[in-house]
């Protein structure tokens, strides 16, 4: 089990008991503060993905801690991000970044490049996603009372609200596997 440690800026590790196994401190790591708020493990590969919503960054790291590559800086263009949160990785190992102040989900293959973004004038402030089985993009926002459900490809289809219920903020969305 990986946990963000925001405020403490670093990973912390856990077995299935809740015993400690390993403490990454990103600041040792990177040289200055961080403030981890998601993370994402690809399976294949096993790195992790850690956002950094301090420095704007999203860093990929090895399962033992060594930065291999860093993704991004603070900005609006397409691959740099202002305040990274969510983060999830398809199938196709394409990670998915909730760029929260620059109001898109941005789209990197699994080595981090960039490749596209997701923009619709639905998506305000997103914090969290999710994919579905025909990777359909659910996202979770600030300012939105629902789910917001895209295509594949993108395109806006609409937004789940839950029936008799309302969301404020909900800051993350998962889907359950087939």
């Amino acid at each position: 089990v990986f946990v963000a440690d925001t405020k403490n800026d670093r990973i912390q590790t856990f077995n299935a008991q809740g015993d400690v196994l390993n403490i990454l401190n990103l600041q040792d790591k990177l040289g200055t503060r961080a403030a981890p708020v998601s993370i994402a493990m690809n399976p294949v590969t096993k790195w992790m993905y850690v956002a950094d919503t301090l420095n704007d960054k999203v860093f990929v790291m090895d399962p033992l801690g060594a930065v291999l590559k860093t993704i991004g800086a603070h900005g609006n263009m397409p691959g740099q991000f202002n305040q990274p949160n969510g983060l999830t990785l398809g199938s196709n190992g394409k990670l998915y970044v909730a760029d929260t102040n620059n109001s898109r989900i941005q789209i990197f293959s699994a080595d981090g490049s960039y490749l596209n973004q997701i923009t619709s004038s639905a998506i305000k402030h997103p914090l969290g996603m999710a994919l579905g089985r025909n990777n359909e993009v659910y996202v979770t926002g600030q300012d939105a009372d629902g789910v917001l459900k895209f295509d594949a490809s993108g395109n806006y289809l609409g937004m789940l609200v839950p029936s008799g219920s309302t969301l404020k903020q909900a800051h993350d969305v998962a889907v359950e596997p087939d």
